[in-house]
């Protein structure tokens, strides 16, 4: 039985516009000779990425920037500029907990043009940088980042894609992945299988 949260439907639209589509579609049960409705959204989640029917990833950067401003929230409780955690452990505490819920799924919308994008991450991470460095808010953000050895946002997300781009290359010839991303993430031989049709059963 599917959740009845995770049975909508979105239809996407080309160059940033958003698409006309019907409240919702049926689709058919042959087996119980019935059928149920899909309803119709704007937004869809699917494996932590929030899509919507434009594709500009605004509300994913969004809904991630707000997990890592409540992280960063849940974090200050362990100390601030007088006691609790020294510098060294707040970056730490940053790095495995706060950094990879802000750029998660980068890969996926991530082209390195996108700066209203990377604006509102690099906002998050100036309040984190001057939390880490028990800073006053007016403290300008990039004397901080060379201070605790704290990429920038865009150069932190040109680091994971590319990181991202040599865990492919370094896959095995005959993995699959590289078979159906084709072009120039893999060159063909002579030895390969051809992938199903979609009609074939």
């Amino acid at each position: 039985t599917l959740n009845p949260i995770k049975r909508n439907s979105c239809s996407l639209g080309r160059g940033g516009r958003a698409p006309n589509p019907p409240p919702s579609i049926y689709l058919p049960i042959p087996a119980l000779n019935t059928y149920y409705r899909v309803q119709a959204a704007d937004k869809l989640r699917y494996l932590g990425f929030h899509m919507d029917a434009r594709m500009n990833w605004r509300h994913h950067v969004e809904v991630m920037c707000n997990r890592a401003r409540a992280t960063i929230k849940a974090l200050q409780l362990l100390g601030n500029s007088v006691r609790g955690l020294d510098h060294a452990w707040w970056k730490l505490a940053y790095n495995a907990i706060c950094l990879p819920v802000l750029t998660y799924g980068c890969q996926l919308w991530y082209r390195g043009k996108q700066k209203g994008l990377v604006d509102k991450l690099q906002k998050v991470q100036n309040d984190a940088v001057k939390t880490i460095a028990g800073a006053f808010k007016t403290t300008p953000r990039e004397p901080l980042h060379q201070l605790l050895n704290i990429f920038p946002m865009a150069q932190r997300l040109d680091m994971l894609t590319q990181n991202s781009a040599l865990r492919l290359y370094r896959l095995p010839r005959e993995s699959q992945l590289l078979v159906r991303l084709g072009g120039d993430w893999r060159t063909p031989v002579l030895t390969d299988h051809t992938l199903p049709s979609p009609n074939s059963k």
